[in-house]
């Protein structure tokens, strides 16, 4: 282990022909990827609509691969591709497909870009939803708050309206209550007086029958004449 370090490890991979290796690997195309790995990996992001053609028409990998790479500027992001899909960044195998560095980065700048494009949108649309979220509660609660608004005016409303049926109600009552009094007193009183009369008249009939009978009685008679021709006390002294 005491013998391990940069130089020694750097010269053993020079003395092994690793560097040059991985220089001709650099030079040539590093990048490969099996057509599966590589729909698999772009294909969401990239080319979505075609992707969603493959799986539904079950088209083979190296004819969609042929089709992306053949198209227009405008359906795919290689720009700089001009003999189809055969380039000096980019070859098609039988199996796999090969790229160089300039190509591959591309690639992956333009997945990040469409990631983020991507991460964006979900973003805004959730906040879209929270906000929406957020601003149906206040409105929820501010119509709450005008239908209890609302609720308490009319109850305050219907309270005033029972209060004056009330009241009017009380004041015909008292009224008809007091007319009914009224009617009854006076046809208590129109009995009272009709009974005074009767006793009135009844008190005068016997007072007349007293006075007939006597008149009828002899003693009475005697004494009334008597009292007629009696004289003075002092004349028949004389």
């Amino acid at each position: 282990a005491e013998y391990m370090g940069n130089v020694n490890s750097l010269r053993q991979l020079r003395c092994t022909g690793v560097i040059e290796a991985a220089a001709i690997r650099k030079q040539g195309y590093p990048n490969r990827l099996l057509f599966d790995k590589f729909i698999n990996r772009y294909g969401p992001t990239l080319f979505p609509q075609q992707l969603h053609q493959f799986k539904l028409n079950k088209i083979l990998p190296i004819e969609l691969i042929k089709q992306l790479f053949s198209a227009t500027k405008d359906n795919i992001f290689f720009s700089d591709i001009k003999d189809k899909y055969m380039s000096h960044d980019l070859q098609i195998g039988k199996t796999k497909i090969m790229m160089r560095d300039t190509t591959f980065l591309k690639l992956e700048a333009t997945k990040q870009i469409k990631i983020s494009k991507i991460i964006l949108k979900i973003q805004s649309i959730g906040r879209m939803k929270i906000n929406r979220m957020v601003l149906n509660e206040k409105v929820n609660k501010r119509n709450k708050s005008v239908l209890l608004i609302q609720s308490i005016f009319r109850k305050k409303q219907k309270i005033k309206e029972l209060k004056k049926i009330k009241f009017s109600v009380v004041l015909i009552q008292r009224k008809i209550r007091g007319k009914i009094k009224r009617i009854f007193w006076e046809k208590k009183w129109k009995e009272i007086q009709e009974k005074r009369r009767k006793e009135e008249e009844e008190k005068k009939r016997k007072e007349e029958e007293n006075e007939n009978e006597n008149e009828l009685r002899p003693d009475l008679i005697l004494k009334k004449v008597v009292s007629t021709f009696r004289f003075p006390v002092e004349s028949v002294k004389q």
